[in-house]
């Protein structure tokens, strides 16, 4: 993500947190947090301040925000995600407070459906072992789980989270093609290419167009496509790729 990007995020979040009621002394740490963990570089989450960010929700938090460059929906949209993180952290460090067990805590804390859920467990136990993991066998030694399979999936989707997060960030705050480009999934600790061997960067960018152009909608209002391509200063075939990537 550009330094332009991350800069303007602060600028926002100082408005949105002050709004929102946090302490003086706190808008900073909060401004902090929530940029690492819009990096995929997160620190602990688990305080009382966010507990009263969770309660107002996004909508009520976006409504208070004014003269926003892209309004209140990109800040109601960013910070959903960021709420629904802070929920699963929450019920991870419950459960393994309460049981001290890795694996019970990855049995009833992650889902497989829930790529957010995947990305909470990897972030806290990184937290609470101060240890980076680097694969799924690491992975596997730091929490005595024996599916190595299951572990993979879980690192993988933990990672495309980040990875899909980023981009659309980007694309949510008006980034254009060349700048998509720019965020590469090797940087996020994904390979260049799927199990399939298809590139996750370009499959990554024809997701979140398809969902933030409404793309996914039979009956939306929208641009046409020749309008999302110059829009997006991307080529028109990248922009019909996403178009057919939900078309049933």
């Amino acid at each position: 993500m550009s330094q332009e990007i991350v800069d303007y995020s602060k600028n926002q979040l100082r408005d949105l947190f002050t709004r929102a009621g946090l302490s003086k002394g706190n808008v900073e740490t909060a401004i902090k947090q929530y940029g690492r963990y819009r990096e995929g570089e997160l620190s602990s989450l688990l305080n009382t301040d966010f507990n009263y960010l969770r309660q107002l929700g996004p909508e009520t938090i976006a409504n208070e925000i004014v003269n926003l460059r892209d309004g209140k929906e990109l800040v109601e949209e960013v910070l959903s995600h960021f709420l629904k993180y802070i929920d699963h952290k929450k019920g991870i460090d419950t459960a393994y407070q309460k049981s001290k067990s890795w694996e019970e805590v990855y049995s009833t804390s992650v889902y497989m459906d829930d790529h957010t859920t995947s990305e909470a467990f990897i972030d806290y136990l990184e937290e609470v072992t101060q240890t980076k993991v680097k694969d799924a066998k690491h992975l596997q030694e730091l929490t005595e789980i024996g599916d190595l399979k299951d572990l993979e999936d879980t690192l993988r989707d933990s990672r495309t989270s980040k990875y899909s997060r980023a981009m659309e960030t980007a694309l949510l705050e008006g980034a254009k093609y060349e700048t998509l480009l720019k965020i590469k999934a090797q940087d996020y600790g994904l390979p260049e290419t799927d199990k399939n061997g298809k590139s996750y960067q370009y499959s990554t960018i024809l997701d979140v167009i398809s969902w933030e152009y409404l793309l996914i909608e039979q009956f939306a209002v929208r641009p046409d496509l020749r309008t999302i391509s110059r829009d997006l200063e991307a080529p028109y075939s990248l922009v019909l790729d996403a178009w057919k990537l939900r078309q049933y």
